[in-house]
């Protein structure tokens, strides 16, 4: 059984090994924890997509589709025993404090005080490149994510066939 337990990040400077075979790369940020059968599993986003392609698009069981920044402590557990960071998670899952409902009822919060994403009525979604809740009426998932209104107009102005975007 495979199953995608967390994604988390650690600080740069306590970067973290993955266990993809083949790979030397150490990860700190959008690291992926995955049960495999009776082991868990450290990857960076690179090697989980290339391994556990099936589990891309679901997502985590404690963490939702974000990643949790981990504390101190926490990573002192991911390194020595990381069986017990997830049984740590999982204690909070299940007293109903899920890391996932957090996140999301922070998120919900922010869309009040947000005039800048509200774009009206529809779906709530996040920023693919800022992170915010925003509204869209967009049915599917965009190739490159959804995009708010504020990272449109803050965009970089790329040159267009010789020419400057305006």
């Amino acid at each position: 059984m495979q199953e995608l337990l967390a994604i988390i990040e650690v600080d740069s400077g306590d970067r973290v090994l993955c266990c993809a075979p083949e790979c030397k790369r150490s990860v700190y940020k959008r690291v992926h924890v995955v049960r495999d059968n009776s082991q868990i599993l450290v990857f960076g986003q690179t090697c989980f997509r290339g391994i556990y392609s099936d589990l891309v698009s679901a997502p985590s069981k404690y963490t939702g589709f974000h990643s949790k920044v981990l504390t101190e402590e926490e990573r002192r557990l991911l390194v020595e025993n990381t069986e017990a960071l997830i049984l740590r998670f999982e204690n909070e899952f299940s007293k109903g404090n899920s890391i996932e409902l957090a996140s999301e009822s922070s998120l919900v919060g922010h869309r009040k005080n947000n005039t800048d994403h509200d774009q009206g009525s529809g779906r709530d979604v996040l920023c693919h490149y800022c992170g915010k809740m925003m509204v869209t009426h967009i049915q599917h998932v965009p190739a490159m994510g959804f995009k708010c209104q504020v990272c449109k107009d803050n965009r970089e102005r790329l040159p267009v066939r010789g020419k400057i975007k305006r």
